[in-house]
């Protein structure tokens, strides 16, 4: 039997297996939004930091990101002039600069949840509704137990 620092295999194999079923049909879609804003992995990752995080200075990137600090600023410059990124003065500090997500950035990073939503619904529905709500019933009591996501 598990202690409290372990999960069981089952536990962990049938997490595993609802998340791929969720994510084989969210994949295909996900990534045509990705490769028609051909965008890299560092580059959708950096919109993410932005989304979570807000407006924020070029080495709170750097560091939400784990990437120097000239690789950020080159990243940036890309996102910058595709429209993705905006850049301007802080209102604390005018000799800094704050990045921030433009309406394109936000409208396709909301496309991507919505694909990812989309998936888990039409995932569920395949269950029977007593069973739905009795999984209803037990994540409510499991989620609070979760731990916020650690930065990207």
């Amino acid at each position: 039997m598990p202690d409290q620092t372990t999960t069981s295999p089952q536990l962990t194999s049938l997490l595993r297996t609802v998340s791929r079923l969720i994510g084989r049909r969210a994949m295909g879609e996900t990534l045509n939004l990705i490769l028609g804003a051909d965008l890299s992995v560092s580059q959708l990752a950096a919109l993410i930091v932005v989304q979570r995080e807000g407006a924020l200075s070029l080495t709170a990137l750097s560091a939400g990101l784990s990437m120097s600090l000239s690789n950020t600023s080159y990243l940036t410059d890309q996102l910058v002039k595709r429209g993705l990124l905006t850049r301007c003065e802080d209102p604390a500090d005018r000799r800094q600069k704050v990045i921030a997500l433009s309406g394109a950035a936000t409208e396709l990073l909301d496309q991507i949840v919505h694909v990812r939503i989309t998936s888990i619904e039409d995932t569920m529905v395949a269950v029977p509704i007593e069973l739905r709500q009795q999984l209803e019933a037990i994540l409510a009591q499991v989620v609070p137990y979760l731990q916020p996501l650690p930065p990207v």
